[in-house]
């Protein structure tokens, strides 16, 4: 919904929803015939790990984010020069 509503903005939002992530809390939270039906409601039939998140969004942030090189026209801690 904020993609559309910020896009006349020139603002892109970007969101990650992965479901149930295998963790400390859900581990403690939930009993084993949960988590075996909430894992057959996933393609893989099994739930999300935390280092897969970690991975899809730092794939995403490196895809969207351009590369900073000191000395070509960025300024330290700052971002680029105003134009």
């Amino acid at each position: 919904m904020a993609a559309w509503e910020y896009a006349v903005d020139n603002i892109r939002i970007n969101a990650v929803g992965p479901g149930f992530i295998r963790t400390p809390l859900v581990d403690d939270h939930l009993d084993q015939a949960t988590l075996e039906m909430l894992a057959g409601q996933h393609a893989l039939q099994r739930l999300g790990q935390p280092e897969e998140v970690a991975e899809l969004v730092e794939l995403l942030l490196r895809a969207l984010t351009p590369p900073a090189y000191p000395g070509a026209g960025v300024r330290k801690g700052l971002g680029p020069a105003p134009t």
